[in-house]
């Protein structure tokens, strides 16, 4: 064998072997991104509920299909017409106890929330913070 083709079996070998490494990279970069991703509307915990309203807490990062498909599970047993679903991703702020209106909830508990569905026209209400 000349040097040129002991050159490119070399090569070869240092392409094949660059090949199977980026491989093993690329799979365990998309499989850590896959965990880092929250899980969907099951991953959401009812915190309380009265008879038309429920305290819901998702993990932080859901997006707005998945926040909604939460709201509409927890209003799936309702016992009444009206279910308001108010959503926090961060479960200290939720109240203790579950008021019987959204008007009762405190304003530190409303301006912490992320989300309310709206299940009686079966719409999410996203809710922003306005600086």
């Amino acid at each position: 064998m000349n040097s040129r083709q002991s050159a490119v079996r070399a090569a070869g070998r240092l392409i094949s072997f660059g090949l199977i490494a980026l491989s093993v990279v690329t799979s365990s970069v998309s499989h850590a991104a896959d965990e880092s991703k929250p899980a969907g509307a099951s991953a959401c915990e009812v915190s309380g509920r009265t008879s038309g309203l429920v305290l819901l807490s998702c993990p932080r990062g859901l997006d707005r299909e998945a926040l909604a498909d939460a709201g509409r599970k927890a209003c799936a047993d309702k016992t009444t017409t009206a279910c308001n679903v108010w959503i926090w991703d961060n479960p200290s702020a939720i109240p203790k106890e579950v008021p019987q209106t959204d008007a009762d909830l405190p304003k530190e508990s409303r301006a912490r929330a992320v989300g309310v569905w709206v299940d009686d026209v079966q719409q999410l209400l996203i809710l922003k913070k306005v600086r």
